[in-house]
């Protein structure tokens, strides 16, 4: 059997258990992605005004141009995203988490048609949230995801583009650069290739979620057509710990945002600590809880705007498009479920002249800051009861060295590590305040 006979029946073998099948698109290989990304309109617009404004030749922009897309852009492998891809995402997260979907309208995903583009738009919390975004999708659609800093290392940049992804240098000054990307993005989406995106751009150093940024929006809006529909599915993602706590929670009360050595060493450390888990079976992470809303039709969206598609274009998008991004963050914000771990963190931060806690103590509180949550509407997750949730909380902030288990049976909080409670705790502060 041949390679080419191989991956066709990988395909269609795929295609058969997605809802949304494979897109044509993702299956051209690289030099034809790139000779579609040279036709587009809007970067030879660029070149063409460049060349003319910088006396530079339209050739050496062209060459630059494939350059930055060849650097950018995915290596798709069928092999690798069905047969390795899709175990090693798994594997991964299922070493560090329970999984839960705590709520997802399965009429309202079903209805989403093959002419639609999805775009899975998630509050960023980790770094773990494309990996487990990509996971939960898997099911239904490939999904291709946007790396920054961490994904330059090998072999990290070839993972992520054999899966469909594509790495993008956010500090890039070069203009030409930052068309490329756009133009991909909304070219990729035009032709139905699926993503997953995260407003913020970065991880949010306070525990808070950041304001979002139009870019990438901006990007998948101008893929909305007549023939094709954008549809954003908000998804509001939480954990009970995450790898890089301390690296963010300190730099958020200290220095903005970590700077990329700091993230690329705790990158590496934290490999460490993967193989660690490989040879034991307990979760110690906790629970990873992830709600999707309802679906965001954007053409719909449009129309009940009085705009229309071929306005996608104009310079007026900017006028509407923070009213877009701003409804699907608080989607997003709506979605995000209180885990034990930020239930009980927002009891101790609530309560700082508490010196120790007993777990009986604990319960009682969270019994109560339950309660204001239910009178809310918001969402919370005790898969065993609160007693159950509160001893699980008080395992992973042991584990974690963020309290210390005292010889009477209480708990009392390391000082120094306050500023990561508060950071867990602020992850649920906009679903009580």
């Amino acid at each position: 059997m041949t390679a080419q006979v191989k991956k066709s029946r990988l395909i269609r073998m795929a295609n058969e258990r997605l809802q949304l099948p494979v897109p044509e698109f993702s299956l051209l290989g690289q030099e034809k992605v790139i000779d579609l990304l040279m036709q587009d309109t809007d970067l030879r617009n660029y070149i063409d005004a460049a060349s003319s404004n910088e006396n530079v030749s339209k050739d050496k922009l062209q060459k630059c141009a494939r350059r930055h897309a060849a650097t950018m852009g995915p290596k798709f492998s069928t092999f690798f995203y069905f047969r390795m891809g899709y175990y090693l995402a798994r594997t991964l997260i299922r070493l560090h988490y329970n999984v839960r979907v705590v709520s997802v309208d399965t009429d309202a995903m079903a209805a989403v048609g093959p002419k639609s583009t999805v775009i899975l738009v998630g509050n960023h919390r980790s770094n773990f949230d494309p990996l487990l975004l990509a996971y939960l999708a898997s099911q239904r659609s490939t999904v291709s995801l946007s790396a920054g800093e961490w994904a330059r290392l090998w072999p990290f940049r070839q993972l992520v583009r054999a899966g469909g992804g594509f790495v993008v240098d956010r500090d890039a000054n070069d203009p030409l650069y930052r068309q490329v990307l756009a133009s991909y993005v909304r070219l990729s989406a035009a032709n139905g290739v699926h993503h997953a995106f995260f407003p913020e751009g970065a991880l949010s150093c306070s525990g808070r979620m950041g304001s979002p940024k139009l870019g990438f929006l901006n990007f998948f809006c101008r893929a909305c057509s007549e023939q094709r529909d954008i549809v954003f599915i908000p998804a509001g993602i939480n954990y009970d710990r995450i790898p890089e706590d301390r690296n963010l929670s300190y730099a958020g009360q200290s220095f903005g945002r970590p700077k990329t050595s700091l993230l690329l060493f705790s990158t590496l450390r934290y490999i460490a600590s993967v193989l660690m888990l490989i040879f034991k079976r307990a979760r110690p992470y906790g629970y990873a809880c992830v709600a999707f809303g309802e679906p965001v039709s954007l053409r719909q969206w449009l129309q009940r705007r009085n705009i229309g598609v071929d306005e996608l274009a104009s310079s007026e998008r900017y006028d509407w498009l923070p009213e877009l991004a701003s409804e699907l963050m608080q989607s997003c914000a709506n979605e995000i479920t209180a885990t034990p771990v930020a239930l009980v963190t927002t009891v101790m931060c609530g309560r700082e002249s508490e010196t120790t806690w007993s777990p009986v103590a604990l319960g009682e509180a969270v019994r109560t800051l339950v309660d204001r949550m239910e009178t809310r509407g918001a969402t919370y997750f005790l898969p065993d009861g609160i007693d159950a949730a509160v001893e699980s909380a008080l395992k992973i902030l042991t584990r974690n060295r963020l309290v210390r288990n005292e010889t009477n049976g209480h708990y009392s909080v390391v000082e120094q590590e306050r500023p990561v409670l508060r950071h867990y705790a602020r992850s649920i502060e906009h679903l009580i305040s």
